[in-house]
This record gives C-alpha cells, sequence and structure tokens, in this order.
C-alpha cells in the first residue's frame, strides 16, 4: 500500500517475540534482557513529512521568506552572551567537515558551522535558509533561487550566488570523493545572473530538487577557504553559520565560537563543543555528570534509569534511520537471489529489535524508509531456519560459505550486539561472517571500494534519507550503485533504473506515486540487502538548555542556543 504518512510515531509497540535455542542464548549474551521493556510513546511530535513537490510554475509554500524558521537579526536583540560551552555527544569521530565528504554523526557540528539553502524544520518541511525563495520553469528543468543578502562567511568574505557555484562544483567533482555525489549529477548547470539568484537547470526535471539542496552534502561553503585550503579544506571549515571554526582535537572534540557576525539570532553561549564518545556506557555518565548538554545514541537499556533523573529530559522519537546488511552483490555468492533471501530468513529480526534494541526500532518492510512521503510496504520475509538452508542448498551453497561483515563500533547505540546477533544468526544456517570493525575513514572508503574486487562483503552502516527519490537512487539505481562513491553495492535491475528514471520527471504525484510503488514493489521482490530494522532515536539533554532542535535524522541544529 502507497500512502502519505503524516502522523505515525515509528516506535515498535509489539510484544516480546520469543527466541527458541541458541538464538536466545545468543541474544542475552549480546547484552539484551531476557525479558524485553516496552518503549514509552514518542515524546516528540509525531513524524510529519515533505508534502508534494511544488507544481511547475508554482512557487512552493514554504519558500515564502515569512515561514522561515529562523527569525531576522533585529530579533537577537536581548539577552547576553554567556561565557559557557555547549556541549554534544554522539558515537564516533568525524573524518572531515567538508560537507559532502564527512561521514558518522557529525551533523551537529556541521550545523553549527555551515547552512544550505534550505533547511529541514522539525515536521521535515522545507523552509527557507540561506535562500529565500525558489521556484521552478514551467517545464520543470530549471530552479531559480533567491538568496538572502547581507549574509558574510567566517573569513569576512560575501555570500553569493558565486558561493553556491562553487560549492557544488565542489560536491560534483570526482576529486573531491563525495558520500552521496550520484544524486547530484541530475544538475548539469549553475547559472549566477545576479549576487542573489542561482539558477540550476535539470536533467531529467525534478520535482524534488529543493529537497536535495536541503542535505548536509550541500551546505555552503566559502569559495576563499576552498581556494586556500584545497584538500585541506575538511581540517579548516569556513561557511556562514552561527559558530565559526576553533579547533579540532582528533578523538577528543571539535569546537566552534560564536560568530559576532551571524546575520541570524545570535546563540547565547560562547562556544559549541562537539565529543565523540564511542562507548554507549560511557555517553549515559557524561550525560548524567553535566559534561555534555545533550547526549544522542543513548544505549535503549538506559532508558529506564533515565527517565528517573530529575535533572534530564529524555526523548524517544520517530527516526528516518535504517540499519540494514548491505551486500556486495555484483558477484557470487551475494549476486544469486537465493543467498539474498536465505540471509533475509536466517535472521529472527523481530527478536533483535525486542531482546537487543529493547523495543527501540520497527521491522522494515520496505526498501524505502517508513513515514517518508510515497513509501510502500509489503509482506516480511518469515523468520525459517529451515527455508533459509533450502535456499543456500539451491543457491549452490549447501554447506554455506565464508563472508566479512564490516562496520564502525560506536556509531549508534546497540551496534556491537546487533552485529553479533546476526553473526550468530547467519552461523546457524552455516554463514560464517567474520566481523571487520572500521573507523570513519575505513568506512568511506569500504563502502566505495569496486564490489566486484569485495565478494562476500557486506556492510552494515546506518543509512538516513529526507524523501523518497533521495533513498531509492542512491541505494538502488544503476549508476549510484556502482559510483565511486558510498552506496557503491553493485546492485543492478534494470527495470528498477526505468522506474527511477520514470518517477524523477513526474510533477503530479497522482502519477507519480503509482510509479515509485511499482519500483519497491521490484527492489522488494529483489532483496539486495538483509532489511533488519528503522531505527528511533533515543537521546537525552540537560533541563537547562534550550534554543536547538532534533530533527528526525537525528541532527541537532543550534538555534538560539541557551544555558543555565
Amino acid at each position: 500500500m502507497t500512502r502519505r504518512i503524516t502522523r505515525r510515531a515509528l516506535i515498535y509497540l509489539a510484544g516480546g517475540v520469543p527466541v527458541a535455542g541458541a538464538a536466545a542464548g545468543l541474544l542475552v549474551a549480546c547484552g539484551g534482557a531476557a525479558t524485553p521493556t516496552a518503549p514509552p510513546q514518542a515524546t516528540a511530535t509525531p513524524l510529519v513529512l515533505p508534502t508534494q513537490a511544488p507544481q511547475p510554475a508554482a512557487r512552493p509554500a514554504a519558500a515564502s521568506p515569512a515561514a522561515s524558521p529562523v527569525a531576522s537579526p533585529a530579533s537577537a536583540a536581548g539577552g547576553a552572551v554567556r561565557d559557557v560551552s555547549f556541549t554534544v555527544v554522539d558515537g564516533s569521530e568525524p573524518n572531515s567537515l567538508d560537507p559532502p565528504v564527512g561521514t558518522g554523526p557529525f551533523q551537529h557540528i556541521v550545523n553549527a558551522l555551515y547552512e544550505g539553502l534550505v533547511a529541514w524544520d522539525e515536521k521535515m518541511q522545507a523552509q527557507p535558509a540561506l535562500a529565500t525563495s525558489w521556484e521552478p520553469s514551467a517545464d520543470g528543468k530549471q530552479w531559480t533561487f533567491k538568496l538572502r543578502q547581507g549574509v558574510k562567511f567566517h573569513d569576512g568574505t560575501p555570500f553569493t550566488s558565486d558561493a553556491v557555484k562553487v560549492t557544488i562544483e565542489h560536491l560534483l567533482d570526482k576529486n573531491t570523493l563525495s558520500t552521496r555525489r550520484a544524486n547530484y549529477t541530475l544538475i548539469k548547470d549553475i547559472a549566477t545572473p545576479a549576487p542573489d539568484t542561482v539558477i540550476f537547470t535539470t536533467d531529467p526535471p525534478n520535482p524534488d530538487f529543493p529537497f536535495l539542496l536541503a542535505d548536509g552534502s550541500a551546505k555552503i561553503i566559502s569559495p576563499a577557504a576552498l581556494q586556500k585550503y584545497g584538500k585541506d579544506f575538511g581540517r579548516n571549515p569556513v561557511g556562514t553559520g552561527p559558530f565559526k571554526f576553533e579547533e579540532w582535537v582528533p578523538n577528543d572534540h571539535v569546537s566552534a565560537v560564536i560568530n559576532p557576525d551571524y546575520w541570524g539570532p545570535m546563540p547565547l553561549v560562547r562556544r559549541f563543543v562537539y565529543k565523540p564518545v564511542p562507548e554507549a556506557a560511557t555517553r549515559t555518565v557524561v550525560l548524567r555528570t553535566g559534561e555534555a548538554d545533550v547526549v544522542m545514541s543513548l544505549s535503549p537499556a538506559d532508558q529506564a534509569s533515565l527517565q528517573q533523573d530529575q535533572n534530564l529530559a529524555v526523548h524517544v522519537s520517530p527516526s528516518l534511520t535504517v540499519v540494514m546488511v548491505e551486500l556486495r552483490e555484483s558477484k557470487p555468492p551475494f549476486s544469486v537471489k537465493q543467498v539474498r533471501y536465505a540471509l533475509n530468513q536466517a535472521v529472527d529480526k523481530d527478536a533483535i529489535i525486542q531482546k537487543v534494541m529493547h523495543g527501540q526500532g520497527a521491522p522494515l518492510t520496505t526498501p524505502s524508509i517508513e513515514g517518508l512521503y510515497g513509501t510502500a510496504d509489503f509482506a516480511p520475509l518469515p523468520f525459517d531456519q529451515a527455508k533459509a538452508k533450502q535456499l543456500l542448498a539451491e543457491g549452490g551453497y549447501p554447506i554455506g560459505f565464508d563472508m566479512t561483515l564490516a562496520y564502525v563500533s560506536g556509531r549508534w547505540a546497540g551496534d556491537d550486539q546487533v552485529v553479533e546477533a546476526v553473526q550468530g544468526y547467519f552461523a546457524q544456517v552455516g554463514v560464517r561472517a567474520t566481523i571487520k570493525k572500521l573507523d570513519n575513514a575505513g568506512l568511506d572508503a569500504t563502502l566505495s571500494a569496486d564490489p566486484d574486487q569485495n565478494p562476500g562483503l557486506a556492510i552494515m552502516p546506518i543509512r538516513t534519507s529526507s524523501y523518497v527519490d533521495y533513498h531509492l537512487y542512491r541505494m538502488y539505481d544503476s549508476v549510484a550503485t556502482h559510483a565511486n562513491a558510498a552506496q557503491r553495492s553493485g546492485y543492478s535491475n534494470p527495470e528498477v533504473d526505468k522506474l527511477i528514471d520514470q518517477e524523477r520527471t513526474l510533477f503530479e504525484p497522482a502519477k507519480r506515486l503509482p510509479v515509485l510503488k511499482q519500483a519497491q514493489q521490484v527492489i522488494w521482490d529483489d532483496q539486495p540487502f538483509v532489511y533488519l530494522f528503522q531505527q528511533t532515536n533515543f537521546w537525552g539533554q540537560r533541563k537547562n538548555v534550550s534554543g536547538f532542535t532534533v530533527l528526525p535524522t537525528k541532527d541537532l541544529v543550534p538555534q538560539r542556543l541557551q544555558k543555565g
């Protein structure tokens, strides 16, 4: 069924799933409770996802300057800046602060340093940021953006249409190694007829184009700084955000100080700090002690105790992040459809959600992301290890095979235990998985490696997307899955390619939605990945801090930060 979802919290509320035999022992050994704990209702507003894309020649309602989520500079009057730090903790170290290159939970600090033309609000509606409006041409082939005037980069240079052009060309440059470059290759020309005007020409026409420019990869960078630092720009970031870069101490912190020339409402704290803390238990400790003001990716096992702390506000909120085992499938064994089906049926996904994730997750019944406009749901493959063994034999692997399961430890709460559980379930059907731990730089290199040279490799990153086309294209279109970028799985289906190409040109939802559903049906029939679950966001804050938003993408967006 395809439908627009407007008010659905994505927290899995089903009862416990019994796990028999070795699987039960495995899950308890991995840190799961013997009795599942039912999560509370979401404490955030239920998710409301992007409405239908604007029609050709119609200005999106979200493009009105009055709709901007950021107040005018005048509204910053009043209030004194305190000489304190606002500290955000998440699971891992970024590999770069260059927006298209960086990976890991680095968007918190990136959102402090940079801004895009378009921004998401807490309901995932596109809002003006460095652009004040946007409008498609009558044929849908061009989008004209009007830019905010009087904005300066942290290095004092002005923000103009030339900066937008340089930013996108940098993203598209193959030497940049952008993790999401493939999604932007539809941009064929960038015209800058005036300092406050930029015109994008796309092929094909695309109704979601403003959404694409809200992605973190498209944050606007200083051309002068890019020219000055070159490949070292990611260690010397310069944007237009409310904070400007101060220092990066590897494996300790990244800090930024208040930008005195910020065009919007000024923060009321002097410094913004991001700290990577890989161990979930330690993340809980730094929240309790006040060493951190906001902590993301808390351990589900700590939920009950954290809710008892009167100094904290704990949030369980909808998420747009999915966990999958991404197979390299241009060569056997994963190019064999029976093998992919076998791996999906070998894993008791409900048990992992309940026993390892303490109920904080929802089963994946779509190759898209639940909650996105245009997502279609399908019947999941049942947990059936006897069937899995049969399928392996039919696929030519009666005694199983060896494989590698790679991931970054500490990137999200429960990742170590989930990977070990998957390894255990695979072993029960004869698939022998060797776990390989990576850092974020190693993850990028592994995700981008030629799948032809890596048969038997599977990777477990997390994937977050803000609209359906973005997710389907980057994960399943042959161009994207073979590009030297962070989704190089080698998956290829000409029918999927044709359907994605078709839906990307349709501006009328009544025509587009059936094509989106058909594309997802073909993908689901292929089962290209092992679909585990969709995360919920479990995070906490000290009660004395405010002035920020946490999006369903799990990105913290600083606004008028206050503390105390």
